[in-house]
């Protein structure tokens, strides 16, 4: 059997992610992120719900809400 003299990676680093602009490569028509808090659980699982019978996503939802709001503003 042939001793191989190749570096074995850690579990850490084998799991790192990959720095720099490649790991944004498939958000890169991306505006920005947003983090909404919502007290009410039972909120946001009827929104989930009613996103996922529509066939939408809830960035989409809160995207054309946050429109509609600001043009009746």
């Amino acid at each position: 059997m042939a001793i191989s003299n190749a570096v074995k990676k850690t579990p850490a680093e084998s799991n790192a992610k990959p720095k720099g602009k490649t790991a944004l490569a498939g958000h890169a028509d991306r505006a920005g992120t947003l983090r909404l808090y919502v007290k009410d659980k039972t909120l946001i699982k009827k929104v989930k719900m009613a996103a996922l019978e529509d066939d939408t996503s809830l960035s989409q939802l809160w995207e054309d809400w946050a429109t509609e709001w600001l043009k009746s503003r």
